[in-house]
């Protein structure tokens, strides 16, 4: 379940609360030049308050800045739906896959443990 979507000033922040995985999702921008990505975050066991990142997703040059904010709920919902069936790896592969298909990722890494 989609727990909550923040704006900041620079981006959003979602939170994913799903029977196998809690997760925050991140799109921002990387430099003053660049486009936003995505970035999939997981608290950190070594480290109390600290967040750990298992993922990123980069968006084909191809997409404009907006497109790119756009995506941030797409990739949001499909992690949110992938949740309810696979483990938080599975779910980063499945988004990953779903959004190179489309024709709309430039990069995606999935750092996430197996």
């Amino acid at each position: 379940m989609i727990v909550k979507t923040v704006k900041t000033m620079t981006g959003k922040v979602t939170t994913i609360e799903t029977d196998n995985f809690f997760v925050k999702v991140s799109t921002a921008k990387e430099g003053f030049f660049k486009k936003p990505s995505t970035v999939i975050l997981v608290l950190s066991p070594s480290d109390r308050f600290g967040l750990k990142s298992v993922g990123k997703i980069i968006y084909a040059s191809s997409l404009s800045r907006e497109d790119c904010y756009k995506m941030h709920d797409t990739v949001c919902n499909m992690m949110d739906e992938d949740g309810k069936l696979f483990t938080l790896h599975e779910s980063i592969d499945i988004t990953i896959f779903n959004l190179n298909q489309d024709g709309l990722l430039a990069e995606g890494i999935n750092l996430s443990p197996q």
